[in-house]
């Protein structure tokens, strides 16, 4: 379990890595015209499936279940397009990522736990969705793991 604070983080890291750069070498068409289509649509899928498990695993209360269960919801959305070769399940798509802003926002302001994880979460998105390109993401959950490693390291004596 504890190596999950890394490894799931880096996998969602990987994930959103590769859609984008995907994305940045091959414009996804819709209808799926190409197997560069479906690669950036199972790039995405693995991202948000690991981060739904990652969100998951760290829970610290109702607001980080919400934003996993949002990033389950987007995984949803990124198997039925995978599955279907178009955009499918469209409704569910914006309501899977108010629910992320909205449990990331909930976890970041909630006294009492740790806020670092999910603001940088929150961030990553919120620049993702700006700027059109889930190379932000991916950075995001490369700092998500790199704080997992941090807790996990032993302490040292003094010398």
């Amino acid at each position: 379990m504890t190596t999950n604070r890394i490894t799931l983080p880096l996998a969602a890291a990987f994930g959103f890595a590769a859609t984008g750069a995907l994305e940045l070498a091959h414009e996804q068409a819709q209808p799926f015209a190409a197997a560069a289509d479906y690669a950036i649509e199972g790039a995405f899928l693995l991202a948000l499936a690991t981060a739904a498990a990652a969100l998951w695993q760290r829970r610290r209360g109702r607001a980080t279940a919400v934003a996993a269960g949002g990033h389950a919801a987007l995984a949803l959305c990124a198997a039925a397009t995978f599955a279907r070769g178009a955009d499918a399940l469209g409704p569910l798509f914006p309501l899977g990522l108010l629910a992320i802003l909205g449990g990331l926002l909930a976890a970041t302001v909630t006294r009492g736990a740790p806020r670092r994880e999910p603001a940088i979460l929150l961030a990553g998105w919120v620049v993702t969705l700006a700027a059109g390109t889930p190379l932000v993401l991916a950075a995001a959950w490369v700092a998500v793991a790199a704080l997992g490693a941090r807790r996990l390291a032993p302490a040292v004596a003094p010398a």
